[in-house]
């Protein structure tokens, strides 16, 4: 396979151990790898890292899960989550990912591999090592955390919008543990997390970048037609989107989708004004496009950083996933301007703080 992807801007060539099957390769130790490019430009700097932490975490929640590791390397992005199996199924299921930018895009080399019927010897192993202390219910104390400390706010995570109350992330989850740190890796050489790890780190010496990685942009003010604003690093300038104005994308790992939009309504000045008119708008929008509506758009009179409007809110699908849809209207001359997030629907946070940052910054000639 070593000249399989090289159209895409990297080289490599798995040893003889892994067998190709339909789509992907198969190791004889059980790991699992497949390869996806993505043809988006994907900013790996520094600042983003925490960005793409979160991102793993609410990935893994959907399934109970949580973040092993996730750390910039040489390549790009290199990270690892875990996930209880499933359907009865004992034990966990590990995920790597590394995200590999090149000139047209990026790569998604994906490392799988999880524990079969015995499961629990390394956690044992650790327990009687480390010896942990227990609680009045027998519950060790301390045995799993989010690996760099990350601790959700345990309030109302939706404000009441369509009836969500908790936040994802502060629901029980099967966190990083601490037999899941890598100082155990040598004593269990044959353990799912080791076997990740120990691919991932071949991957990394082994796969060459053949092609300069897409420069990213180092100014967040992006003029547009009539106005100008700051869009929060890591979206990029989709000037393909279907939909009608600007749009901004921020891709990242396992196909979760960020997106801002910017949109000017000569036909509808009053959407900043009227809840009414800014619904018919949306709805308008999300009949026009490839969109599913799942719950009917509600709207309120806010103020976000000073600038009134209208902020209208509602729940899509597409292609298989669920999505926020947040439009903030305000005034623009004889028009309206649409500053619009759509987020997947586990991070309307981080689409309001998105929504926040923009708006404050729009300056319109």
């Amino acid at each position: 396979m070593a000249d399989e992807y090289a159209e895409h801007g990297i080289e490599f060539s798995l040893p003889g151990e892994w067998t190709h099957r339909d789509g992907y390769w198969q190791c004889t130790d059980g790991s699992a790898l497949s390869v996806e490019f993505f043809p988006q430009p994907l900013d790996t700097s520094p600042p983003l890292l925490e960005t793409y932490c979160l991102d793993l975490r609410l990935n893994a929640a959907r399934e109970g899960g949580g973040l092993v590791e996730c750390e910039k390397s040489e390549l790009g992005l290199t990270a690892i989550t875990k996930r209880p199996r499933g359907e009865g199924a004992p034990g966990f299921s590990y995920e790597g990912n590394i995200l590999i930018p090149v000139q047209t895009g990026f790569l998604d080399i994906h490392v799988t591999h999880h524990e079969e019927d015995v499961t629990g010897v390394r956690e044992s192993f650790v327990i009687e090592i480390e010896k942990p202390a227990r609680d009045g219910d027998g519950n060790l104390i301390g045995w799993q955390a989010d690996p760099y400390g990350y601790r959700p706010a345990n309030a109302p995570f939706f404000n009441d919008l369509f009836g969500h109350k908790v936040h994802p992330l502060t629901q029980p989850l099967a966190l990083f543990a601490r037999s899941d740190d890598p100082k155990y890796d040598k004593e269990f050489a044959d353990h799912p997390l080791t076997h990740v790890r120990k691919w991932q780190a071949w991957l990394r010496e082994h796969v060459a970048v053949i092609e300069t990685p897409f420069p990213h942009r180092k100014d967040q003010k992006y003029p547009l037609e009539g106005l100008a604003l700051d869009i929060p690093l890591g979206f990029y300038h989709n000037t393909e989107a279907p939909e009608r104005g600007d749009w901004f994308e921020r891709p990242s790992f396992n196909r979760r989708s960020s997106r801002l939009g910017v949109i000017l309504h000569p036909e509808s000045p009053e959407a900043s004004e009227s809840t009414d008119t800014a619904e018919t708008v949306v709805l308008r929008e999300i009949d026009e496009s490839e969109v599913e509506l799942r719950d009917a758009p509600i709207s309120y009179e806010v103020e976000i950083a000073g600038s009134p409007g209208i902020l209208t809110a509602c729940e899509t699908t597409h292609a298989g996933r669920n999505f926020f849809d947040i439009s903030f209207f305000l005034p623009s001359g004889k028009a309206s301007l649409e500053l619009a997030a759509i987020f997947e629907s586990d991070d309307y946070e981080r689409a309001m703080l998105a929504l926040e940052a923009v708006v404050p910054s729009v300056e319109q000639s």
